[in-house]
């Protein structure tokens, strides 16, 4: 634990952060190493101290990360530690810096040395990872800006980079509880046209409005349309996600939070094809 970094935390803003994600630097002080400069903990951990989903957690560092206030290293598979830096925070005395994550310890003391990485990282239930973890959401953030518009005459643009926009985007359209979760060779080419007109995240961002949006309105009618088949539902609200500016990250997140409150009413209807 670090009262330097608990000290900083306590002193953050509402004008530099929202509520949720100084709960989570909180959560990230609380087991801050003053000796290798950050927290060396799984994200599950953190998520749980902010009472937060995974989505949720990928948001919210995604955020810190772009704000500058966060630097983090995730690590591979589920239970794994990960690294937390709070990079605003001024060098301990006694810091020590470089450590990477996916290195062992040998020396300090243990109070120091408990939370950093262990080897090998990968649990013995994650060596045989399914397909459904092939490419960590938050990963893909990390890996690529998904704040950006792809464009062919974008020479910084690779092949793997945009396939694997495309990938989060399948993957956030077939995780919305209001589809059928699966997705076809349609959905992946007008995935790919929308991202020459659109960002990833204003995308993931339209599902998710209008996912929150669908849940809402047939919990409260009682009706029983159709689960959606087709990205091009989305169409409306991926466009809103652009131009509205009252979509705004916080009201993201407050979606999300609904999604996962009206889930537990939620039976996927079962019929003709939506929209």
């Amino acid at each position: 634990m670090s009262n330097r970094a608990r000290e900083y935390v306590s002193e953050l803003r509402p004008q530099e952060v929202t509520r949720t994600e100084k709960l989570v630097m909180t959560a990230i002080a609380e087991e801050y190493s003053d000796r290798y400069g950050s927290a060396n903990v799984p994200s599950e951990d953190i998520s749980d101290y902010a009472m937060i989903s995974k989505r949720q957690f990928r948001r919210v560092m995604a955020s810190l990360q772009r704000k500058g206030l966060v630097k983090y290293t995730p690590g591979k598979g589920n239970g794994v530690y990960c690294s937390f830096v709070l990079t605003n925070l001024a060098l301990g005395a006694q810091e020590v810096v470089g450590i990477e994550a996916g290195k062992s310890t040998k020396r300090g003391h243990k109070g120091d040395i408990k939370r950093t990485f262990p080897t090998p990282l990968i649990r013995k239930e994650d060596q045989n990872q399914d397909q459904s973890q092939k490419l960590n959401a938050f990963d893909l953030r990390s890996a690529t800006n998904d704040g950006e518009i792809l464009s062919a005459s974008s020479s910084a643009r690779t092949d793997d980079d945009i396939e694997r926009k495309i990938a989060r985007v399948l993957e956030t359209y077939r995780e919305s509880p209001v589809t059928t979760g699966n997705t076809n060779a349609a959905d992946e080419a007008m995935a790919r046209s929308w991202l020459s007109n659109y960002t990833q995240r204003q995308i993931e961002n339209g599902i998710i409005l209008a996912t929150a949006r669908r849940m809402s309105s047939v919990l409260s009618t009682g009706a029983h349309p159709a689960p959606v088949r087709s990205l091009k539902y989305f169409h409306d609200a991926v466009q809103e996600a652009k131009t509205d500016p009252n979509c705004t990250e916080s009201y993201i997140i407050n979606c999300e939070r609904a999604i996962e409150r009206l889930a537990k009413e939620w039976k996927k209807p079962m019929g003709v094809a939506a929209g």
